[in-house]
């Protein structure tokens, strides 16, 4: 048969059943954790699972975002690039290069940065929208400005790094 009762952790509903849920389990309906399965050893999961705070796609591009500006505004490439994984591309659209570049690797996209930065002068760093979960990458669009125009750009954070940005100057100021 089938009995009702309430999670725990999260105080939502819960049906316990043997004849329809084979095997026997507990499932908790709209349960708040990640976990909507409890069984035996898993309550003790759904109860860890409730007391961590896993960031969202959006907090950890804003993070990114905040350390690459910072990285930026103090004219250290090899501080932007610890924001870089080891496999890793900048593709620029005029913003920081004044033509269209890939640059591929940490050793190429330093020397782009100790050739452009002082010039370009990038800041005023901002997301555009919420920062999307996809293929275990995180995905991002902000904007930002430089010297001489407004510009847009889009990361995708592996691992918490960037894999792939990409720069625009979308307008001229002035």
């Amino acid at each position: 048969g089938i009995s009702s009762s309430s999670c725990k952790a999260c105080g939502d509903s819960k049906r316990t059943g043997s004849a329809e849920l084979e095997p026997p389990q507990t499932v908790y309906i709209g349960c708040s954790s990640s976990t909507q399965q409890h069984r035996g050893s898993g309550l003790l999961l759904h109860l860890l699972l409730s007391m961590v705070s896993i960031p969202s796609p959006t907090a950890i591009a804003k993070s990114w975002l905040d350390a690459f500006a910072t990285a930026l505004a103090g004219g250290d490439p090899r501080a932007v690039l610890a924001l870089f994984g080891p496999e890793c591309f900048w593709r620029d659209l005029v913003a920081f290069t004044w033509n269209l570049r890939t640059e591929e690797g940490p050793v190429a996209i330093g020397a782009m940065l100790t050739a452009r930065l002082v010039d370009v002068a990038p800041h005023a760093f901002e997301l555009r929208g919420e920062a999307i979960n996809s293929k275990n990458r995180v995905e991002a669009w902000f904007g930002f400005e430089t010297r001489v125009g407004r510009c847009s750009g889009h990361v995708r954070l592996q691992g918490g790094l960037a894999w792939t940005l990409l720069t625009t100057l979308d307008e001229l100021k002035g």
